[in-house]
This record gives C-alpha cells, structure tokens and sequence, in this order.
C-alpha cells in the first residue's frame, strides 16, 4: 500500500498560522528540537494512511475524502469569521454557534492524543448518553441491533468510522437550543498588539471534560494566529492584558502531545525557559490556573 499523507489536523486550519511564505517552524518535543527547515502544512501534523480502513476486506479511503467534503465547507465558515473586513466580538447567531461546536467536535475526535481513550470508549459506549441520535422511527436504539453491536466489538475499521463521523454529535451537546450567545466570543489580538498564538497538536484549552462536551464552563481555542474563541459562561473583562494571551501560549505548549508551531524560534525558547523555571518551582499548574480563575 503506498502511502499516503492524512492529517489530523486540517490544512485549511494549519494555514492561518504560517507566515507571508505560508510557512512556519515546527517543534517537535519528543526530541525537543526543531526540524531543519521551515515546514508547510502540507509537510506537519499528519500520519500516513491514518485514516485507511478496510471495507469487505479492501483497504479504502472512504473516511478521508469525508473528512475532506467536511472542511471544505468549515474552510468556508473559518474564512468569513476570520476575515479582515469582519470584525466580530459576540457570536450573534445560532448558526454560526453550531458550525464551531460541531468543527470544535470533530477535531478533539481525530487527534491521535485520543486513540487509546477513544477505541475503550467506544466499545464501552453507554447508550443512554447518544442523545437519541441513535434511534428508529421506532424508537429502537440501533446498538442494540446484534449487527452494529458486532460491528462495533470485532470491527476495529468501523469503530473508528464510527469515532470519526458518529461519536463527535454523539458526545458533544452540538445542536442544544440554549446557548447563551454572549458567552461565545472573537477576539483579534493584532488589532492591537500584533500578538501571534502558536499551533499545537491539541489545540483546544479547557479544564473539564464533562464541562467541555456540554460547552459550558471557559474553552479557549486559536482559530488563526491572531484571533481566538473565548467561552465563558462568567463574563469578559473589559480588556485583556498582553500576559493573558502569553498565558494562552504558555498552556498550549504544556498541553501539546509532540507537535507545535511557531513563526519565531526565540519566542519558543522564551516559553521554554519560563515553563523550566516554574517547574523547578513546583508551580506547573501556574499558567492553567490563571486561565481558568
């Protein structure tokens, strides 16, 4: 089988964070060091043949190309809210709000950082929690059909068509109709100080799982290089210090897996040593804490 590039973190995504050249640096912490040249999307942040699967026992690239149709029309909805001329800070429209719950969704989904806990989760799924979204004109839950039963305990190809397409609007409270809008917000942070965020293998920041999946509580999320996602059911400041972007960049490099990019080197090694030094001080959670209080 050849091989065949797939990423787990969407191009169109990886692009808003590289420079003029469409490039950027990638860090890579298992070795802690950089790759030798500047990369482009097309060269981070993928495994090969990740999502190949096997169909009646011929290997098939049904999951990419579904995969591919999805961020097409994400690229669509990323690109309008992002763009220059569209300056936004409170998301005042219901469809706006589930297009990113269901992005913010499918992308904690497919991170490789999940596939041990994903695979368990799924053959240990509790029927209950599908939010009916399993159910016939009947009323019958289809996994308790013995043939997705099946599918799902012997079929480690199905499990994860059903983790990538299935599981994210199973888990997640995507199409609730009482989201409180002025939680969700856009902030541009080159407007004002020209702060540019890093990109990292697992770039969603928030604290609690159950929190998470309901999209209550605080989520953080860079969508480009200079504009976030804040949700907060508390409130907003009036304005936010510089430190508190930093903070931002300081939780997604403790939290990455292996991967993260950055536009200068020296910013890097800036995060590093301050991360080092509180460490030593045993104040690891610092930065976290900070986000979240």
């Amino acid at each position: 089988m050849s091989k065949i590039k797939h990423h787990y973190i969407p191009q169109f995504y990886l692009k808003l964070f590289t420079n003029d050249n469409g490039n950027y640096h990638v860090f890579d912490k298992k070795y802690n060091e950089f790759r030798k040249e500047p990369q482009s999307p097309n060269t981070s942040f993928f495994e090969y043949n990740r999502n190949m699967i096997k169909i009646n026992n011929l290997n098939t690239d049904v999951l990419e190309k579904t995969y591919s149709d999805f961020e097409n029309n994400f690229a669509k909805f990323i690109k309008y809210i992002t763009s220059t001329h569209y300056e936004i800070e409170i998301l005042n429209n219901r469809d706006l709000i589930y297009t990113l719950k269901g992005y913010i969704a499918m992308q904690f989904c497919r991170l490789p950082f999940h596939d041990s806990y994903m695979d368990k989760f799924i053959l240990n799924i509790n029927k209950k929690s599908c939010r009916n979204m399993l159910v016939d004109n009947n009323g019958n839950n289809y996994l308790d059909d013995n043939i997705y039963g099946n599918l799902i305990k012997k079929d480690k190809y199905f499990r994860y068509y059903f983790r990538c397409f299935i599981l994210p609007f199973l888990m997640f409270n995507i199409l609730s109709h009482d989201d409180n809008m002025e939680t969700w917000r856009i902030y541009n942070t080159e407007k004002d100080n020209h702060f540019s965020f890093i990109c990292a293998d697992f770039p969603i920041i928030f604290n609690n799982i159950n929190d998470f999946i309901m999209f209550k509580g605080k989520i953080f999320f860079p969508l480009t290089k200079n504009k976030i996602l804040l949700i907060s059911a508390n409130g907003f400041p009036d304005n936010f210090p510089d430190s508190y972007w930093a903070y931002i960049n300081m939780v997604l490099y403790e939290q990455s897996n292996r991967y993260l990019t950055v536009l200068d080197k020296n910013y890097l090694f800036e995060l590093q040593n301050i991360y080092q030094d509180i460490n030593k001080k045993g104040m690891s959670n610092l930065f976290r804490d900070y986000l979240f209080k």
